[in-house]
């Protein structure tokens, strides 16, 4: 399964946005937490994704967690689905930072993608 996204934050640590690809719907995230490294380069990420399916039948909830380099753009996470479709699969999740973004309020937004491991899921 590979689930294609454009997200934004609304109010830190509350995210929104789209999906595409296995599932056309709607995007909404929460960042738990976020730890710069000493090098100011790197920044420790952990959070919740939820991509809504508007039929209810592919809709899920991941926990990840990775890291994004602030100086490429581009983010690497892994997780697992913890809630709804496919539950106990894994997840690997990748992005990049888009600068200028006409979406949200903060002129940043994040493309990417979420790829759901095969047979992964019990």
């Amino acid at each position: 399964v590979e689930v294609t996204f454009t997200k934004w934050v609304t109010t830190f640590p509350l995210m929104t946005g789209t999906t595409r690809g296995d599932v056309v719907g709607t995007y909404a995230g929460e960042v738990l937490s976020r730890t710069p490294f000493d090098n100011g380069v790197i920044v420790q990420l952990e959070a919740r994704y939820q991509v809504i399916d508007p039929s209810g039948l592919h809709s899920f909830t991941a926990l990840i967690q990775g890291t994004q380099n602030n100086n490429t753009g581009n983010a690497v996470l892994n997780g697992v689905i913890t809630e709804g479709w496919l539950v106990g699969a894994q997840v690997h999740v990748t992005f990049q930072v888009i600068t200028p973004c006409e979406l949200g309020t903060r002129n940043v937004c994040f493309q990417g993608t979420i790829r759901v491991m095969p047979g992964s899921a019990e």
